[in-house]
């Protein structure tokens, strides 16, 4: 798509896998090597989070399918619905794309012995080069059963409007995001990150002038 604008990054979101503190390996990439029959759940389709997960699992020349082959079973869901699939032992890792920390993973290490899974240098070093993905780190203890920092990589969740939009209507979007954080941070957590500072940032899409203009006045961008 090439008629979009950007106005905001809002928050970053990392790549995260978790699964049972049992298994026998701590990376995605010893489970493809072995072929190891795993009980997952990628999301769904029209998700970010399945998309992310299907292009790690080519970074390490797999798919789905494999998993399926390799008789293993591959759940499609939403986040409470895979949260609910590995409770109950139906599953026995989950793949998301979202904020650090992220409320369902943290509720499911809680409630079943669970370990994060290490991200391959690999599938960082190919999401890095072909989509621009960004690398960050899943602090130690963020979740119930991972006492160290896992690397990890990912995107940000960016606000974005047409090329098309009036540069008014951009600005006055634009300010009223960046001049209530602290409002939006009371909604909900994810945007206690955010900066407007910063929100201008390696978006991986034009700034629309309507939003230039206003972190131009405020001296954001100098």
């Amino acid at each position: 798509l090439t008629n979009l604008r950007s106005i905001a990054m809002l928050f970053p979101m990392y790549f995260q896998i978790i699964g049972d503190a049992d298994f026998p390996y701590d990376s995605l990439g010893e489970f493809i090597k072995n072929k190891y029959p795993l009980k997952m759940c990628p999301t769904k389709p029209g998700h970010g989070d399945f998309w992310v997960t299907q292009k790690a699992f080519t970074a390490l020349g797999a798919t789905f399918d494999d998993i399926n082959n390799w008789r293993g079973k591959v759940e499609f869901g939403g986040g409470g619905e895979a949260a609910s699939l590995y409770k109950d032992r139906h599953i026995d890792m989950i793949f998301a794309h979202n904020v650090i920390p992220l409320s369902s993973f943290s509720d499911v290490a809680v409630s079943r012995e669970s370990k994060l899974i290490k991200i391959d240098n690999l599938i960082i070093k190919n999401l890095k080069e072909k989509y621009g993905m960004q690398e960050g780190v899943i602090p130690a203890n963020t979740y119930k059963g991972t006492d160290i920092d896992v690397r990890t990589v990912g995107m940000p969740c960016v606000l974005f409007v047409r090329d098309d939009i009036s540069d008014d209507i951009v600005y006055a979007m634009t300010k009223v995001v960046c001049e209530n954080s602290e409002y939006l941070s009371s909604i909900n957590k994810s945007f206690k990150t955010f900066d407007p500072a910063t929100a201008w940032k390696e978006l991986g899409v034009e700034l629309h002038p309507g939003a230039e203009k206003y972190y131009r006045e405020k001296g954001y961008i100098k």
